[in-house]
């Protein structure tokens, strides 16, 4: 039994505290949860995300080079930043050097530790280097740039022949040492009244990458509604404002949503009775009243 409080009863009746593992709770600036900063599909180039009074400007550009035209977040990087977030120490020494191990990493990311992800996360974790956000104040026309993570430390090795130890192999295989957050992505972080928190382990068990977009963007606008009156968008605005790409017809709209697969279930499935940072999102779908589009209720 848990009380108001946090704490849960033992068999003789005392209160003992519960215990929360720390690394499954997760805090990040709140307006990566107020808009869709995340896509739900890779995005080559720039995406536009309104914010309250902020214009974020995400992907498509860099601030110092322009031969590459880095790509858009999208929630494979929501993943890896919030799962390296969850190896920070905010009130440690290390300040904004995060340091772990790949293994532990893909086990909080894909509860895996198969090669597959790690070269994965490598990938990403490259991204999140080439990446900027630049984000105008639209009352002042006063704009910033940053991105995530400012360096990667890698240390090399030879690689260790299990054949046999008289092996002599000059290949090395790369191991990451530690991550630096950029100086302005800490000091966000620094700012408490504008964090908000996640719970790392219920978002990576969200198998569709478009449900994990939906997760991070749509229970911000649906907290203060009701099963009677709930927060309401169709399913055409929906694919568009997470940069799902447009889907022509009502009925493969539909079958989105609703189609299951061999690995994995529907994605109202998935969604529906997760909990959030506040209590449990409940979704449903419904059709409009002039029957041209769903629209999910949350």
């Amino acid at each position: 039994m848990v009380d108001n409080a946090g704490s849960r009863e033992n068999r003789g009746g005392s209160l003992l505290p519960m215990v929360v593992e720390k690394s499954n709770l997760v805090r990040a600036p709140k307006d990566y949860f107020l808009g869709p900063v995340f896509a739900a599909r890779r995005h080559p180039g720039r995406r536009e995300i309104m914010i309250g009074d902020k214009l974020y400007i995400v992907g498509g550009f860099h601030p110092m080079r322009t031969d590459i035209v880095p790509p858009a977040l999208d929630v494979r990087h929501a993943r890896a930043i919030f799962t390296l977030l969850s190896f920070r120490e905010p009130y440690g020494d290390n300040g904004r050097e995060i340091r772990f191990a790949l293994n532990d990493f893909c086990r909080r990311y894909a509860n895996s530790q198969g090669g597959r992800y790690m070269r994965a996360i490598k990938n990403i974790i490259g991204e999140l280097m080439d990446s900027y956000i630049q984000v105008t104040d639209l009352n002042t026309k006063l704009a910033h740039t940053y991105r995530l993570i400012d360096e990667v430390a890698i240390r090399g090795q030879a690689i260790r022949r299990r054949d046999s130890k008289s092996v002599d192999d000059k290949q090395t295989e790369m191991k990451l040492n530690f991550i630096v957050l950029s100086q302005e992505f800490y000091n966000l972080l620094g700012r408490i009244a504008e964090l908000q928190d996640l719970k790392l382990d219920v978002f990576t068990s969200i198998r569709s990458p478009l449900a994990q977009a939906i997760y991070l963007y749509i229970p911000s606008r649906s907290v203060h509604h009701t099963e009677n009156s709930p927060f309401e968008i169709t399913l055409t605005k929906l694919l568009e404002q997470v940069s799902f790409g447009k889907l022509e017809f009502k009925s493969k709209r539909l079958e989105l949503f609703t189609k299951h697969s061999e690995e994995n279930r529907a994605i109202i499935q998935q969604l529906d009775g997760l909990q959030t940072f506040k209590g449990r999102f409940r979704v449903r779908l419904t059709e409009t009243a002039d029957g041209s589009d769903w629209k999910l209720l949350t």
